[in-house]
């Protein structure tokens, strides 16, 4: 990173926990500032009607429009929690 802060993770990579963990922190990371960034650019609906971190995403025909958009959400939710 820029003036050396946070470190590299490969300074870590002779401890394979400390080395996945780091990954696998990046990861959820990336993921999550994806989502977010995709929420706002293709979002749909009033401000503050989205769902609370951690609740159950639930889908009805009204809410998702095309069946085309509910696929390809679940198909995210799917990827996300496989990881």
């Amino acid at each position: 990173g820029p003036g050396g802060l946070p470190r590299p993770i490969e300074l870590h990579a002779h401890d394979p926990i400390r080395y996945v963990g780091d990954m696998l922190a990046w990861v959820h990371q990336s993921i999550a500032a994806e989502r977010e960034f995709l929420g706002a650019v293709f979002g749909r609906g009033e401000e503050g009607a989205g769902r609370m971190v951690g609740s159950v995403r639930r889908f009805s025909k009204a809410e998702a429009g095309e069946d085309e958009e509910e696929w390809i959400r679940e198909l995210v939710d799917i990827g996300v929690d496989r990881l």
